[in-house]
């Protein structure tokens, strides 16, 4: 069974595009896909992946982002078909 989540959280960041690294990297090793935008004023996202391996991806944003909001579905299969981590002024 895939989850999907969808999460959002506003607050200044000082270095977005290590972050941007950071988050594709361990989508990758999970492998998590969706969308992601990471920018100075947050991060806003929705991606989906295996339940067990979504429950890993929310402690590691939370390691970054804490009181993230989520909004979570449970799906059978995976609903996205790449990966994308993108760096914008406007999340």
């Amino acid at each position: 069974m895939h989850k999907v989540i969808s999460f959002y959280r506003y607050v200044t960041l000082d270095t977005p595009k290590a972050i941007r690294k950071d988050i594709s990297e361990r989508c990758k090793e999970l492998k998590i896909l969706g969308r992601i935008l990471v920018g100075e004023e947050g991060i806003n996202g929705a991606v989906c992946g295996e339940e067990k391996d979504i429950v890993v991806f929310q402690s590691f944003l939370e390691s970054y982002f804490q009181d993230l909001t989520y909004r979570e579905q449970s799906v059978k299969n995976q609903a996205y078909h790449k990966l994308v981590v993108r760096v914008r002024k406007e999340i």
